[in-house]
């Protein structure tokens, strides 16, 4: 049997795949504190956003979803956002209406549904 199929090997990649996730899981968990902790949305985030929604995909919709939904959150909590427009100054933002309306101009497929619904 080649070293590459021994058991130990196919057992070494298993964990480096699940320390990966772990690792991925915990730099979201920690963007998520940070956008409900200062509800701030700079440019570098916003075109990380619309890479999300451009692609198309079901698991880069679901990442840009949980970042929206922290929004949402925040600002149902009575937080203030600053959201990143590129064409414009920021937008200071302090209700739902003005939250889904910055959603609908840049991410149109995505409804409050989406973000009344649980992760």
């Amino acid at each position: 049997m080649s070293a590459l199929w021994s058991p130990w090997c196919w057992w070494r990649e298993r964990q480096q795949r699940r320390d990966l996730a772990r690792r991925l899981r915990a730099a979201q968990e920690e963007q998520d504190a940070g956008l409900l902790r200062n509800g701030r949305v700079d440019a570098e985030l916003f075109v990380q956003f619309n890479g999300a929604y451009v692609y198309g995909n079901a698991t880069p919709m679901s990442w840009l979803i949980g970042r929206l939904r922290c929004l949402y959150q925040r600002v149902r909590n009575g937080g203030e956002l600053e959201l990143y427009r590129p064409d414009d100054e920021p937008l200071h933002c302090r209700d739902e209406a003005t939250l889904m309306a910055w959603i609908e101009g840049y991410f149109p497929e995505i409804t409050v549904a989406h973000l009344n619904s649980s992760p």
